[in-house]
């Protein structure tokens, strides 16, 4: 049993249980009886590199959602360490390249200062690693105009209309039915 438990990756009790009666796992549109997996290799992905391709749909799906109505608001919800900040700086990387003639800014809110500091960093990471999609130097011309600012900053929201921004993400938009968020929506 032991043996066993180690070929597949299984804490022994588990292979006691699963091969106490016959049973079967199913994966996709494959069943496999616990017999078939005890005499193949183990079904473990092993590539080493996470597939974040879902990042790159969430960006293509947002983009065409805001396309529909100027107006449009989109939630993008991820699990913790799916990528957020990053898959929300490329949409807005990509809502700069197609405004790349006029000087409007994307504006990011959020309400913690290690949040703003974390998605700062993340786009200078992000001007000098490049973004898929689009062209190096365009990703460091933009840095400039994304804004970060604290939803406390908010006092005025005259002033924020008159930045005119592209696209207004909100960071941790969970945290949007706080009084604070009031004066923005």
């Amino acid at each position: 049993m032991s043996s066993l438990s180690e070929e597949h990756g299984v804490p022994p009790a588990i292979a006691y249980y699963l091969l106490r009666k016959e049973r079967v796992i199913q994966e996709g549109n494959e069943i496999y009886s616990i017999k078939d997996l005890v005499s193949s290799p183990p079904l473990i992905h092993t590539t080493r590199e996470p597939d974040w391709s879902f990042q790159t749909d969430a960006v293509r799906k947002v983009l065409k959602d805001i396309s529909i109505q100027e107006e449009n608001r989109v939630a993008l919800v991820f699990p913790t360490g799916g990528g957020k900040t990053r898959t929300a700086l490329r949409i807005g990387m990509n809502l700069l390249l197609e405004n790349a003639s006029n000087d409007r800014p994307i504006i990011w809110i959020t309400h913690r200062v290690n949040l703003k500091s974390q998605a700062y960093r993340q786009l200078q990471k992000m001007v000098v690693q490049g973004v898929e999609g689009i062209p190096h130097d365009s990703v460091k011309m933009f840095l400039g105009r994304f804004k970060f600012m604290m939803v406390s900053s908010l006092k005025d929201i005259e002033a924020l209309r008159e930045l005119d921004p592209i696209m207004i993400i909100l960071d941790e938009g969970h945290h949007a039915a706080a009084p604070s968020y009031d004066k923005l929506f």
